[in-house]
This record gives structure tokens, C-alpha cells and sequence, in this order.
């Protein structure tokens, strides 16, 4: 992981503390099971595929005004609809 990649997404995301959080509630989410957004080569490193996902702009940071509506990504929108059409 070279550091001017995460200089970059920094920029990205508007900050760190944007950056940590929402690279902390990606790698959660990622170890809990959550599909990649991008290609993986070689051995599973949640925090290079987040950093990679947010370089890519496949996660974004959106401010939804509560701490649990932070983090939301062009695969977390699938995955949220898929689960609201299982549920009813």
C-alpha cells in the first residue's frame, strides 16, 4: 500500500477522519461477508480492497445525518434492495 494512494483517496473521501471512517465500516463490512467491488488478485487484504474501492469511487462517504448512514457504495445499494425484497 503506497501512501500516495491513500493521500489520495483522502482527497477523495474530503478528509481523514471521512477516510477512517468510512474505510473502517468497509473493511467491517467486508470481513463480515460483503462482496468486493472490485477485481482481487493474490491473498484477501480487506483494507487494500477498501482503499481500492474508494480510488475506484465504488464506496463513497455520504453524510445521511446519523452514524449508521455513512457509508454507502454502489454494491451496498444492491445489497440493501436485495434484502428490503427478501424481507417483503
Amino acid at each position: 500500500m503506497e501512501y500516495r494512494n491513500i493521500d489520495e483517496a483522502v482527497e477523495k473521501v474530503g478528509g481523514r477522519f471521512k477516510f477512517s471512517v468510512l474505510i473502517q465500516k468497509r473493511i467491517r463490512e467486508l470481513v463480515r461477508g460483503a462482496a468486493p467491488l472490485v477485481v482481487v488478485e493474490g491473498k484477501f487484504n480487506p483494507m487494500e480492497v477498501a482503499l481500492q474501492e474508494v480510488l475506484q469511487d465504488k464506496v463513497t462517504f455520504q453524510d445521511g445525518g446519523g452514524l449508521g448512514e455513512d457509508i454507502l457504495g454502489l454494491g451496498a445499494e444492491k445489497e440493501k434492495e436485495k434484502e428490503e425484497e427478501a424481507e417483503g
